[in-house]
């Protein structure tokens, strides 16, 4: 079960204006410097439909409308985002852009080989 948020940072006492977030996590560099920094608590990223900058895809991806291209897909965001869990905890905020966005997301999400232990909120 994905924990809430009050149970992934038990440290806040239920304080949420202390969480810190990295908005618009859109590419690789903002990903890697939201994981780096260790003040960030959690990680807003845009969900879109559309291919990747290496010619993969339809595929969910992060970008914000207009755009329907990215260096960085969905599945990539969680892969590396679950993959810190043991040095870092970093929430997720996956903001939807579109219902197809949202309907075509839930494959990536519902990955049972590698299933998100992370608190995470959507938003469409």
């Amino acid at each position: 079960m994905i924990p809430t948020i009050d149970e992934y940072f038990p440290e806040l006492k239920g304080d949420l204006t202390m969480i810190e977030w990295a908005h618009a996590t859109n590419n690789k560099k903002k990903l890697t410097e939201a994981l780096q920094n260790n003040s960030i608590h959690m990680i807003e990223a845009d969900v879109a439909y559309g291919m990747l900058l290496t010619g993969e895809g339809p595929m969910p991806i992060l970008a914000h409308p207009p755009l329907k291209i990215s260096d960085l897909s969905l599945a990539d965001l969680l892969e590396q985002v679950n993959s810190i869990q043991k040095t870092a905890k970093k929430g997720l905020k996956l903001d939807f852009k579109s219902d197809e966005a949202y309907a075509k997301s839930w494959d990536v999400l519902d990955n049972k080989d590698s299933p998100m232990n992370v608190s995470c909120w959507f938003s469409w």
